[in-house]
């Protein structure tokens, strides 16, 4: 990680996660890592330390091939509650993007339960959090697809 540039605030708030086993509750998961340089410009002064990690998480152990295979403009679920991340498929660059981030490093970290990739920016999420009623059925089949689709 640190010829990634990914030494810094990113890695102590990796370590957060994986050492603290109450967190995710032994789940797997995929931590999306800003650069040390981005976390150094981002304003966290509106959220605690685990909302930020809950924004940079998907509750599932994704590597990039796993990515690459979701079609373009995929909903998937966020750690927050009503969010959603979009993957998407950039043509011309041949990118892969997560809301605003573009995953620059891929699979930077991995184990039985971590997954992670080092993004291009502080992910934010562009539209207001859909409805609980409308999203808790699609959140359930896209955790199920994602969970099988591991291996």
């Amino acid at each position: 990680m640190i010829r990634e540039s990914y030494n810094g605030f990113g890695t102590l708030v990796l370590l957060h996660v994986l050492n603290d086993t109450n967190f995710y509750n032994n789940q797997e998961i995929t931590f999306l890592m800003p650069s040390d340089d981005h976390l150094s410009q981002a304003d966290m002064s509106q959220e605690s330390l685990e909302t930020f990690i809950l924004r940079h998480t998907i509750p599932a152990w994704l590597m990039i091939n796993h990515l690459l295979r979701f079609p373009n403009k995929t909903l998937v679920p966020c750690s927050i509650p009503d969010k959603m991340f979009v993957i998407t498929k950039s043509g011309r660059s041949g990118g892969l993007y997560v809301n605003n981030a573009r995953i620059v490093s891929p699979n930077i970290c991995r184990n039985s339960r971590v997954a992670c990739h080092g993004v291009s920016n502080v992910i934010t999420f562009t539209e207001d959090s859909l409805s609980k009623t409308i999203l808790s059925p699609v959140l359930s089949s896209v955790r199920k697809r994602i969970t099988s689709s591991r291996h």
